[in-house]
């Protein structure tokens, strides 16, 4: 099995996720991109949906972000406030939810963005 980096994995998921804009030329072009990449990269769709086994990824030891349990109770309040948030903002806290709850810790740049949204819908 093919290692598959985090930064590959993060890029994929923004690029899915613009799949579901209501602009048929942007998710057009967002899933051309992502098979561009897989291409690139060598991989197939089912390499990155079913993957043979989980491999997480530790962040460097450069990273200072705290890793507190409560991101998720704090993605969760965010969620509370979906409709005011913008698509980016949807697509960073459904992407950062995924990744806690796999046991992935955030980046310091993760944790500041996420902060930031909680305090302003959530905290």
């Amino acid at each position: 099995m093919k290692a598959i980096e985090p930064q590959l994995l993060d890029r994929l998921t923004k690029l899915v996720g613009m799949t579901g804009s209501s602009f048929d030329n942007e998710a057009l072009t967002a899933i051309r991109m992502a098979n561009d990449l897989l291409k690139e990269h060598r991989l197939t769709w089912e390499e990155i949906m079913r993957p043979r086994e989980v491999v997480k990824y530790v962040v460097s030891a450069e990273s200072t972000a705290p890793q507190p349990t409560s991101w998720l109770a704090k993605i969760e309040q965010i969620k509370r406030h979906w409709a005011d948030l913008s698509p980016w903002e949807k697509n960073f806290t459904e992407s950062v939810a995924q990744q806690v709850s796999g046991g992935w810790k955030l980046t310091q740049k993760q944790a500041d963005i996420l902060e930031r949204l909680y305090a302003k819908f959530g905290g």
